[in-house]
C-alpha cells in the first residue's frame, strides 16, 4: 500500500495519494510513514499548520528519521518560525551530520533569523576571496584568530558600523 501511496504522490495525484494515506492510517493509526507523507503533502498544498501537526505526530512515533525533521524544518521555515526551523534542522543534522544541503538550510535559517554568530559557527569551512583570489580559509573561529581580512570584515560588521567608501579606499 505504501509503495502505491508514494507512486501516486510522486506522480502528482495528490487526491489519490491522500486517499491511500488516510486509508493506511485507518488500518494502522500508529503508522509513521503515511502520517509523515500526509504532512509533506499538506506542506505542498500550503496548509502549513496541518503539515506541522502531522509531521510532529509522526516524529512522536519515530524521532529517528532525519527526513521527517528536515520536512518539519521546511514547514517551520515557510511559516516564518525560524527558531523552530533551526531546531528541526539541528535534530536532522544530529541524525545525518554529513548532509551538506541540510547544513546549508540550517545556516540559512540561522542567518535569516539574525543569529549570525551561530550561523557562522555552524559552518565547517569558510573560504575568503579578495578580487577573485582565495586569501584565507578555515572555520569562523580560526579566521577570527588569524586576524586577517575576514577578521577585519567581521569586526566592522559586528561592530555595527561600516566605513565610508573613502575610508575603505584609504585603507587599501
Amino acid at each position: 500500500l505504501f509503495d502505491q501511496e508514494i507512486h501516486l504522490h510522486q506522480q502528482g495525484d495528490l487526491p489519490g495519494a491522500e486517499r491511500l494515506y488516510q486509508q493506511a492510517l485507518l488500518l494502522e493509526p500508529k503508522s509513521f510513514a503515511p502520517r509523515h507523507m500526509l504532512g509533506v503533502m499538506r506542506f505542498q498544498q500550503g496548509r502549513l499548520g496541518e503539515a506541522a501537526s502531522l509531521i510532529e505526530s509522526a516524529l512522536a512515533l519515530n524521532p529517528q528519521v532525519a527526513a521527517a525533521w528536515t520536512h518539519l524544518g521546511n514547514v517551520q521555515n515557510a511559516a516564518g518560525r525560524l527558531d523552530e526551523a533551526a531546531n528541526a534542522y539541528g535534530r536532522a543534522l544530529a541524525l545525518q551530520p554529513e548532509d551538506a544541503a541540510l547544513m546549508g538550510a540550517l545556516v540559512t535559517v540561522l542567518w535569516n533569523g539574525g543569529r549570525h554568530d551561530e550561523a557562522l559557527a555552524a559552518m565547517d569551512r569558510l573560504v575568503i576571496m579578495d578580487k577573485g583570489v582565495i586569501v584565507e580559509d578555515g572555520t569562523h573561529r580560526e579566521l577570527l584568530d588569524k586576524g586577517g581580512l575576514y577578521a577585519s570584515l567581521w569586526q566592522r560588521q559586528s561592530g555595527g558600523f561600516l566605513l565610508e567608501e573613502e575610508d575603505l579606499e584609504a585603507a587599501e
